[in-house]
């Protein structure tokens, strides 16, 4: 990317997610801790294959030789982030009783820093997507992040509802 604005924008948002003691990897590993996952058991799990799909899909996008569809990439996916956040926040205090600060501290930061990121990513995209052949190839790449992300999800929705029916099977079987 030649624009200048955009490499510290892009390089800014690298910083906020991994820089310091509370970089975003880390509050990810403190959510696993609330739920009594350890630490090894995040790093040695297996991906699942949808999971696995998606990150390659969204790194190819993210790649692209035209920096704009990898910009739109990036926005097609932190544009949903603060609800899917906000969201996941409440369903863990609701359901599950988890609210404690170092529990939830990755779904609250992401309900704001997100929205920061996605508004600057949006006026970035609107000033240098000028031609509707732009728009065009910039609007398909959010839409191939966006099915990248629900993929992601359901496969995480298929995995749960298929324990969760071995786990009704083995009950019944008691």
């Amino acid at each position: 990317c030649d624009d200048l604005e955009t490499r510290q924008m892009l390089l800014e948002n690298l910083i906020e997610e991994e820089q310091g003691a509370e970089n975003h990897p880390e509050l990810w590993l403190r959510f696993a801790e609330s739920l009594g996952v350890t630490r090894e058991e995040v790093r040695n799990a297996e991906l699942l294959p949808q999971t696995k799909d998606s990150v390659a899909r969204l790194k190819q996008l993210t790649q692209s030789a035209d920096y704009r569809e990898g910009l739109a990439a990036l926005y097609a996916y932190e544009s949903q982030i603060p609800e899917v956040a906000q969201t996941k926040r409440a369903g863990l205090k609701e359901f599950y009783g988890i609210d404690d600060e170092r529990g939830v501290s990755f779904f609250r930061i992401h309900e704001s820093i997100d929205t920061i990121h996605q508004q600057v990513e949006m006026r970035i995209l609107s000033s240098e997507c000028r031609t509707s052949d732009d728009q065009i190839k910039t609007i398909s790449a959010a839409k191939e992040a966006a099915k990248a992300l629900w993929s992601f999800l359901d496969g995480v929705s298929a995995a749960y509802l298929e324990t969760e029916s071995q786990a009704v099977t083995a009950d019944s079987k008691c």
